[in-house]
């Protein structure tokens, strides 16, 4: 995830970092829905509520929009 908004200059939405993420874990962009689901689900519930914690992303809940911090 971190290396994914790594590469991003500007905010990335939730299905996007998810689709991201779920190719680099796959090594593939071939997958399921419900992959995708699991992955945004995770990253929406544990992961990205963790990082805006310690600071390392801004997570705008309402929008589903993440950006690095600087």
């Amino acid at each position: 995830m971190l290396e994914v908004l790594a590469e991003r200059t500007a905010p990335v939405e939730l299905k996007v970092l998810a689709v991201a993420v779920a190719t680099r874990e796959n090594e593939s962009d071939v997958f399921t829905g419900e992959t995708l689901k699991r992955v945004a689900s995770t990253l929406h519930h544990v992961h990205l509520p963790k990082m805006a914690d310690f600071g390392m992303v801004d997570y705008d809940t309402n929008t589903n929009r993440i950006e690095s911090c600087p």
